[in-house]
């Protein structure tokens, strides 16, 4: 169970303190080996659900960096229509054909995020600005301004940008992010086996790359490296996965709560089956 997160930033400095001068050249790779690791154990710990305002400039708006999944676009509360070419929709509208039918506006329930009480407002560097409410993010990206949006606007992504055919404006984004901090640092778990893993995995990397330890040197210390890291990896996903003991023994009384006596299910199983053998009088 994940309740605190710590900053990757602070992870490494640690790292770097304890590997000491050999591990000041290797910061960019240490940081793509945790990515490794908490991509192991799950990246839904690591996500969240997000709101940004992206400036277009020049028919063109940036992607957030911690873009990783794009739910819904909006310009004055109205949500855009997605299209693989400017040319093409530009050529549906011209010859009258109509392609992609616009979502009705006032349908916005599915854009409720149910399984998440805050979104986190977040700039285009990904740093993190605020927390704000579910009810007030929906209703401000979807509830349509006085100026109505017509129905011929439209976006594309292409590599890191999204693409308009709006020349300026401010557009609401609705979308699954990497969860940063203010700083703009991803943040992970905050799990004590999660932590000793990566040390142990950050580790092995740098031996196979021709790093000396003074108690883990060659093959066979690469290998007791990858037993402790597997080891503290196991319990790691197991505490991260399962939750609290006191939420298993909450869970377990809350199950037993609902369910009938098994004894008088029986019971009662048994006599509807009687009665059903029991032949009519009347017949």
């Amino acid at each position: 169970m994940v309740e605190t997160y710590v900053n990757v930033n602070t992870v490494i400095a640690k790292i770097l303190r304890d590997v000491g001068e050999q591990g000041n050249y290797r910061y960019s790779s240490i940081k793509e080996w945790i990515a490794e690791i908490v991509q192991k154990i799950s990246y839904k710990h690591t996500m969240v659900r997000a709101y940004a305002q992206i400036e277009i400039r020049n028919y063109r708006a940036t992607q957030p960096c911690n873009l990783l999944r794009t739910i819904a676009l909006t310009y004055n509360g109205c949500k855009l229509r997605y299209g693989s070419d400017i040319r093409h929709h530009d050529s549906s509208r011209i010859n009258n054909i109509n392609k992609l039918q616009l979502e009705p506006i006032t349908d916005v329930s599915r854009y409720f995020a149910s399984n998440y009480d805050l979104f986190y407002k977040y700039d285009c560097d990904g740093k993190l600005i605020s927390t704000i409410s579910n009810n007030e993010v929906i209703n401000n990206m979807y509830q349509v301004r006085t100026n109505q949006v017509p129905i011929d606007y439209y976006y594309y992504i292409e590599a890191d940008w999204y693409k308009f055919n709006i020349e300026e404006g401010i557009i609401e984004l609705d979308y699954m992010a990497l969860y940063t901090d203010a700083d703009g640092f991803p943040l992970i778990p905050d799990n004590t086996y999660l932590l000793e893993a990566i040390q142990y995995y950050v580790l092995m990397k740098l031996i196979g790359t021709g790093y000396t330890h003074p108690l883990w040197t060659g093959v066979n210390g690469y290998m007791q490296l990858k037993q402790l890291f597997e080891e503290a990896f196991g319990r790691a996903k197991g505490t991260i996965y399962y939750p609290s003991l006191d939420m298993m023994n909450a869970y377990t009384e809350a199950y037993n709560k609902l369910m009938p006596n098994f004894q008088e299910l029986d019971r009662y199983k048994h006599n509807i089956e009687g009665n059903s053998n029991t032949p009519n009088p009347a017949l």
